[in-house]
């Protein structure tokens, strides 16, 4: 039991120093993937080929110029991510509201169709009524007519 877990434990410490070693590996490959790009170092119109020394303030220029675009850019992404969820907030608060509207049109139909059940109740009982009072009426003038016979 002691040797399998001796065993155990020395896989484990292994395990875990070769998983260090990978991601170490994978930072420094990620590092060195770092997408390069040309600075925008605007030349001169009389260059007609050759070697171009530049100073430090040109490649300073350039770089700030490039930082520049750079922001715009990620303004630019910025502003159209909160466009695209302004849209969908939107779209969401247009569609409650739809089914609010939906859901009241629903309600309102219901109670009219609860007060026309009522009415038509009401309606058909007072007909009940009508011919329960001709009966009881019918038969107190029957009782009269053979009464007065």
């Amino acid at each position: 039991l002691k040797r399998s877990l001796h065993h155990i434990s020395i896989q484990n410490d292994i395990l875990h120093a070769e998983v260090q070693g990978l991601t170490k590996a994978l930072q420094v490959k990620k590092k060195h993937q770092k997408k390069s790009k040309p600075l925008d170092l605007q030349q001169r119109k009389e260059y007609h080929g050759g070697a171009v020394f530049w100073s430090p303030r040109k490649l300073r220029e350039a770089r700030v110029r490039s930082a520049i675009e750079d922001r715009e850019k990620e303004e630019q992404q910025l502003k159209k991510a909160r466009k695209k969820a302004e849209q969908a907030s939107a779209k969401l608060r247009k569609l409650q509201e739809k089914e609010e509207r939906e859901r009241l049109r629903a309600k309102k139909k219901e109670e009219k169709e609860r007060i026309a059940a009522g009415k038509e109740a009401e309606k058909q009982r007072k007909i009940q009524e009508k011919e329960n009072s001709k009966k009881a009426t019918q038969t107190s003038q029957k009782g009269k007519r053979k009464a007065s016979k």
